[in-house]
This record gives C-alpha cells, sequence and structure tokens, in this order.
C-alpha cells in the first residue's frame, strides 16, 4: 500500500517574491522547536551547504556563484562548544566523502578534489580531477574500496580509479538524460540521483563497464539518495515555484523493479530537501526554511513528523545538509553555519503548534 502524508496545515510565509526578497529580509521568525534542543552551535567564515563528521572532527563545505567559500575542519569532540581546527580557503562543496583518512571533494564545479587528511589541522591537496566543462560538474562522490562514484551533472555516472590519490585514472563512465545530483552505493549497486531524470540504479559488480538495471520515476526532480537494507530514501523537490520537497521511500529489494512504499511531501514554499540521514527508522531531514525535520519511518507508508527544529524564514537559516554522528545532528545552516542538535522522542504523538495554522 502507497502512503502519502501531509502535515495537514498551511504556512503563511514571510517571503513571498523569491530569492530577491529572501536577500533583504531580516531575521522574521523567532525559533520553532518540538522535541530538539540546541546542544552547540559554530558560525561558519562563508556559507554551509555540506557537513561530514567523523572521529570527532567535523568538515563543513560551502558553494556559492561568483566566489570561492572555504572548507572549514572543526573539532567536535565537546559538542557544546565546536572549535576550528583549521580553515583551508577556496574550496568549493557540494558533496564530500571520507575514507582512509583521504577527503574527496565534490566541487559543483567541474572537478573533483582529494585531500589527505590524516594531520586534520594540516589538510594536503593530492589532486584535482576535471571531470568535464559546461554543465558537466561534480555534484556527487562516494568512494568504494580504490574506486570513487561520481555523479557529474549532465553527462550522468564517473567511475574513477584513485589507487594512487596522487593521479587518479579514467575507470568508466555512463551518460544519463537528467542531471545526476548525487550518488550512493551499496553492495553491488549504484543509486544515482539524477535530477529530472529520476533514480537511476546500476549494477556495478564489474566497475568498469556500469549496467542500467532501473529507472524510477520521482516525484520532482531527486537530488539526494541514502539506501539502508531494502531501503532507499529520495530527496525530491517539485517543479513548481517556489520548490517544496518531498521524502519519497522505495523498496528496492528487487533493484531491477523499485516500488514506491510512500513519501512525505512538506508544501511548503522552499522547504526543499537538502540532505537526508537515517538512524534505524528514524530519519533526519535538512529541509531548507523548514530547517530540521524527523521523521518515524518505521511504517515507510506513513511517515510521521516527530520532531523539527526552525530557525528563521530567511535564507540565511535555511537547512542545507544534515548527518547524525554520536546521537547528535549535525546540521548546517546557509550563513548561520553549524548547528549541534539534540532529538529526543516524546512519549506523545507530535502535534503542529498553532502558529503553523491559518
Amino acid at each position: 500500500m502507497i502512503g502519502r502524508v501531509t502535515e495537514g496545515r498551511r504556512w503563511v510565509p514571510w517571503v513571498t517574491f523569491g530569492l530577491v526578497v529572501w536577500a533583504l529580509a531580516g531575521d522574521a521568525v523567532a525559533q520553532q522547536a518540538s522535541n530538539i534542543e540546541l546542544v552547540g552551535q559554530y558560525r561558519t567564515s562563508r556559507s554551509a551547504v555540506r557537513v561530514l563528521v567523523a572521529d570527532n572532527i567535523a568538515y563543513v563545505g560551502g558553494f556559492a556563484m561568483g566566489a570561492m567559500p572555504d572548507l572549514e575542519i572543526l573539532d567536535v569532540s565537546d559538542p557544546t562548544s565546536p572549535t576550528r581546527v583549521t580553515l583551508y580557503h577556496d574550496v568549493s562543496c557540494v558533496d564530500m566523502f571520507l575514507a582512509d583518512h583521504r577527503l574527496y571533494v565534490a566541487s559543483g564545479w567541474a572537478w573533483l578534489e582529494i585531500f589527505d587528511v590524516s594531520t586534520p589541522s594540516a589538510p594536503m591537496l593530492l589532486y584535482r580531477y576535471a571531470v568535464g566543462g559546461g554543465n558537466t560538474a561534480a555534484s556527487g562522490v562516494w568512494v568504494v574500496g580504490n574506486l570513487a562514484y561520481v555523479a557529474r551533472g549532465d553527462r550522468g555516472l564517473l567511475v574513477l580509479d584513485v589507487t594512487n590519490p596522487t593521479s587518479p585514472t579514467y575507470h568508466a563512465s555512463y551518460d544519463t538524460t537528467g542531471t545526476a545530483m548525487k550518488i550512493c552505493v551499496s553492495g553491488d549497486r549504484a543509486y544515482l540521483a539524477d535530477g529530472p531524470g529520476g533514480l537511476r540504479v546500476f549494477n556495478v559488480s564489474n566497475p568498469a563497464a556500469p549496467t542500467l538495471l532501473a529507472t524510477f520515476p520521482t516525484t520532482g526532480a531527486i537530488e539526494e539518495v541514502r539506501v539502508v537494507g531494502n531501503r532507499a530514501y529520495l530527496g525530491c523537490n517539485s517543479s513548481a515555484f517556489p520548490p517544496y520537497g518531498i521524502v519519497q521511500i522505495i523498496n528496492v529489494s528487487n533493484p531491477a523493479l523499485p516500488v514506491l512504499l510512500g513519501e512525505y511531501p512538506t508544501l511548503e514554499a522552499y522547504w526543499w530537501i537538502g540532505g537526508i540521514d537515517l538512524v534505524g527508522t528514524t530519519a533526519y531531514v535538512a529541509n531548507g526554511l523548514g530547517g530540521l525535520r524527523v521523521l518515524d519511518v518505521a511504517d515507510p507508508s506513513s511517515p510521521t513528523l516527530v520532531g523539527f527544529y526552525e530557525k528563521s524564514s530567511t535564507p540565511a537559516w535555511a537547512a542545507q545538509h544534515v548527518q547524525v554522528y554520536n546521537d547528535l545532528a549535525f546540521v548546517v545552516f546557509y550563513d548561520q553555519g553549524l548547528l549541534i542538535l539534540r532529538y529526543t522522542p516524546a512519549r506523545l504523538s507530535l502535534r503542529s503548534p498553532w502558529w503553523h495554522y491559518r
């Protein structure tokens, strides 16, 4: 049975004329939260769109048009007081993957960068690999062994041999008709978020020759994908303007025939899906102006909102990405940096607060 759940409410937005008003608006709305508390916070030097946490180190990357952001490396061993370890200038980032002390950074532009971060205080650029030009951009990266799988915009899937990280080599590719945004590899299957082209499922048992197993048409353009067991969690954004986000849950036990189990549309202007992370049957969703949303997905046909943290309706407080580490949600907000949040399940089911109704 396919489930479709909404929050049963209509948001009255402060932002009504799109991005231009975003740039002019102030901090119009106070913090709103349910079942989530703020643990710590770090204001980054520039815009933040991606976070990766491992071994008490947080890597925060940014992306901006017309300017090169920075890669900030933070010590989060005390989550109440994150501190900067170092700042690496001029690193554009829309996705990251850490493997064997190497940080793979998808730039959002025409290159993939590989850093040695064995000493976090002194990251060293090992190589910058050009994935192409024009709309061919490194948008997502996933590493398995000595292979890096790269989502590269209008050119689909790229596979690189990174046995020698100072000189990666071409291994294979597969052009798609969409716009490849993110990639997730599970076993011998690669799941490509191909924008308006939907979810692409590849057999990569022979990574030198990826074969397409299935294409799943998503609701809106898919920009994020996470696979846990036999389920794929998709972050999609509507084609309507202003956009809103949809989380779709797919059964991929038969990868050649993905089946929709359920979905959760936010239906609010500019509440796009920027990132998804899973802990058991709890999904953490970076939801644009909707902040962090926490969903109970134990019943995939009926995802349920169980917690949220909204800071403001201005773009500076748009939640871009989330990763859960040591039971804490590390969330990056565009112009405000990193917030570390704790979700505590409530005993009673969550009701939307009165200010969400009109």
